[in-house]
């Protein structure tokens, strides 16, 4: 370790400048994977370093550089991107871990797609001219190659569904929703490697969750569902919110809008604008390290939020994610009949109570409100997730060709087995909520990543 003077700033044991050069050290690593450039890859080890997972393992800079050479990391257009240190001095010199993602350039879209991605747990070490890796571990592999990938569901629905979702849709199915037991709180599940503060975002209350042990590199702003009428406090939304916090290594801020009928339409728009404004006039938040997601109707309000910023000129997010919006208060969408009996969560009657309760007789078609009718060009990268089965699948469909016609660069996900938001329900053990939550935190923090690189 490198000796500093007494009023050198330490974080966590190690001083700043011990930070920036291990900084240094993964810029190097990462540049020199998108260059190909393989003994100098190597020589970011040290001479008798280890790369290694469950299935390899390379030890000394000869054998390093010539598995550099053959490394599909190095080859085929893909592009390496690192991020999300998380650093603690330890005997042996440093314990590190860092996130990757995986990219591919596409020559027919302006930015990479996003391949997969994994984590690696570092031993670091001081040598006479350079932080240098003495151990890369990789701890968890999902590349395409990986065996266990089979097992992660995916949005095509291979395998089927898992045995908890098959018996929490046939619970749905016989225990309908009822809107006024919605409203009423539901206990949050015990939050595992997460802090919770109630906070406020300019006069909007909100709950941050964010991961504990780390300094998280981006921020979300989340907007709940429960139709505008629920959700407050936003107790059952947390553990999904708690895994995308953990995942993207992200603060999130869970807003708390004001609910119907006490608080009508555009309340909730309005709480919500108002929450977005502020973190950036006043709470200082970077808008390269921003995101916004949401869950029916605030997957709604995440675009309302998104069209109003891009109105008033204020920053745009590095992209949006949305989870079966309930963006369509007119109901013109087949979908609402075609798929009625197909929604084993979601009815056309409850939709009604909830539109009647927070529009009352203002016009339904309002973009605010319904935002398959507003105008989204020029908005940042979107994420839409929905379930096959929902009676609201077409809002989802038709936001997905309003934002491509727009100019809008979308990724679509229609789960085969996926219900209204599943991943709500990840508290539950549901494979398949774990799984799109981990693909939405990927597409958050990807296009943070992305908007640094610009």
């Amino acid at each position: 370790m490198t000796s500093v003077s007494d009023d050198a700033a330490v974080v966590d044991g190690l001083a700043v400048c011990d930070h920036i050069e291990i900084q240094q050290l993964y810029a190097r690593y990462s540049h020199t994977i998108d260059s190909g450039d393989a003994r100098s890859w190597a020589d970011t080890f040290t001479e008798d370093g280890v790369w290694r997972s469950e299935a390899t393992c390379y030890r000394g800079s000869e054998q390093l550089a010539a598995f550099a050479e053959t490394s599909r990391n190095l080859l085929g257009g893909y592009r390496h991107v690192q991020t999300n240190m998380l650093l603690s001095p330890t005997a042996e010199g440093v314990q590190g871990s860092s996130y990757l993602l995986f990219l591919q350039p596409d020559p027919g879209r302006n930015a990479p797609t996003i391949i997969n991605s994994a984590i690696y747990r570092d031993t670091l070490v001081r040598t006479p001219a350079v932080w240098r890796f003495a151990i890369r571990e990789l701890v968890v592999d999902v590349l395409p190659s990986c065996p266990a990938l089979a097992a992660v569901p995916t949005p095509d629905g291979a395998g089927g569904p898992s045995q908890q979702l098959q018996a929490l849709v046939e619970y749905m199915r016989a225990t309908p929703v009822d809107p006024e037991a919605m409203r009423a709180p539901v206990s949050a599940a015990q939050l595992e490697g997460v802090r919770r503060s109630a906070t406020d975002l300019g006069g909007v209350p909100a709950v941050t969750i964010e991961p504990q042990g780390s300094s998280p590199d981006l921020t979300v702003v989340y907007f709940h569902g429960g139709g505008y009428v629920s959700g407050s406090p936003p107790e059952l939304y947390l553990p999904m919110v708690a895994g995308v916090a953990l995942a993207a290594n992200a603060r999130v801020h869970v807003v708390d809008y004001r609910l119907a009928p006490e608080t009508p339409f555009p309340g909730a728009f309005e709480d919500c604008l108002n929450a977005y404004r502020w973190l950036l006039r006043d709470g200082h938040v970077d808008p390269r390290k921003l995101a916004v997601f949401g869950d029916s109707a605030g997957g709604n309000l995440a675009l309302a939020v998104a069209v109003a910023a891009r109105d008033e000129r204020l920053p745009l997010p590095t992209s949006v994610a949305v989870i079966s919006p309930y963006a369509d208060l007119t109901f013109s969408g087949p979908s609402i009949e075609q798929r009625k009996h197909r929604d084993p969560y979601v009815s056309g009657e409850l939709l009604e109570l909830m539109a009647a309760a927070y529009i009352g007789a203002d016009p339904r078609d309002d973009p605010r409100c319904s935002t398959v009718f507003a105008d989204l060009h020029g908005l940042p990268p979107l994420l839409v997730q929905v379930g096959e089965n929902e009676i609201l699948y077409d809002d989802a469909t038709r936001i997905r060709d309003a934002a491509s016609a727009a100019g809008v660069e979308v990724t679509f996900e229609s789960w085969k087995h996926g219900f209204h938001v599943w991943p709500v329900f990840v508290s539950a053990g549901l494979p398949e909520s774990s799984a799109a939550i981990e693909r939405l935190a990927a597409f958050l923090k990807g296009h943070a990543i992305l908007a640094k690189l610009r």
